[in-house]
């Protein structure tokens, strides 16, 4: 064979005159099988994305999009909160569910197909789609909070339950790597495609945060109950503890480190209170239920928040 394909050619392997080669087929990754683009005299197209040679980084992030088709989301979501202000168990029950689907789901939905994945990370990341989120201005912001708002004893309290989380992240961490991160953080993309419909369809007020407590993800309800514009919800600006009363936020950090990296362990319910943005004086108890969605590295990408305002 004169020129093999791009796949077999990174690899050092022989080819055959198919296409797709049979090595490709076997691989699972028919549609990535192709020639490399031969060099012109004067070459006028860009290079930078050998498989899709003619797109644009936008072309591209919505080509990649259509790639991933999610999981169909929930259409029976909780119908029966109007009126009420207690919480029935089978309420409780409900709310376990809407976010129990597993997270290695989301992994089992590429096997047989690693390469692809892998492959498309590293277009993504060659051309800026994508890369390893940041989490120190949000653990920054988490050490303000405790320093400007916690009283000397709370500090204490605090700092045994931080000790302890930043140990088992610690030991956690040891074995990724680059390639990791940029898994990690797509995953995370999609779980934030997910979720963007999954909001839109629900009347509970919910959002979606990383582990640092930046909120990513919410919907009207949520902007409503807490008088935060949506697009403060959106981009990590805003930190679920901090709109949360002081007892309730030590409360959640010490029930989230518990069972943060414990993968027999995913969901929490308790009560919470709100503290809504445009009259501080408005603090709305809820129950309160959250969902931890882990990578394979049992460590948290990202978290699911239901609220019910029950006074």
């Amino acid at each position: 064979v004169s020129v093999a394909c791009i796949l077999c050619r990174r690899s050092h392997l022989s080819c055959d005159n198919k296409r797709p080669c049979s090595r490709c087929i076997a691989k699972g990754v028919p549609n990535l099988c192709k020639d490399a683009p031969r060099k012109l005299t004067n070459p006028l197209k860009c290079t930078a994305c050998p498989i899709f040679p003619d797109l644009t980084p936008a072309e591209l992030q919505r080509k990649i999009h259509k790639m991933y088709e999610l999981q169909k989301q929930q259409d029976e979501i909780i119908n029966h909160l109007t009126n009420s202000k207690t919480v029935a168990p089978e309420l409780i029950e409900q709310i376990k569910d809407i976010n129990s689907a597993n997270f290695l789901e989301l992994k089992q939905a590429e096997e047989g197909k690693e390469i692809d994945f892998e492959h498309i990370l590293m277009l993504k990341y060659k051309v800026g789609l994508i890369k390893p989120y940041n989490y120190a201005k949000g653990y920054l912001r988490l050490k303000s909070f405790i320093n400007l708002r916690l009283s000397s004893e709370r500090k204490k309290e605090m700092s045994v339950v931080l000790a302890k989380y930043q140990e088992n992240l610690k030991e956690h961490s040891l074995h990724v790597e680059d390639v990791d991160l940029l898994m990690i953080e797509e995953i995370f993309e999609r779980l934030l495609i997910k979720f963007d419909r999954v909001f839109a369809g629900m009347p509970l007020p919910s959002c979606l945060w990383r582990r640092n407590g930046e909120i990513f993800k919410a919907n009207h309800h949520f902007a409503f109950l807490t008088g935060i514009p949506m697009e403060k919800l959106c981009c990590g600006s805003t930190l679920i503890y901090e709109i949360m009363g002081i007892e309730y936020a030590m409360d959640y950090w010490e029930k989230f480190t518990e069972i943060a990296f414990d993968n027999s362990q995913k969901a929490i319910i308790s009560i919470t209170a709100l503290i809504n943005q445009t009259n501080i004086n408005r603090v709305i108890k809820c129950s309160f239920s959250f969902t931890i969605y882990r990578d394979k590295f049992d460590i948290p990408i990202a978290i699911i928040g239901n609220f019910i305002p029950y006074d």
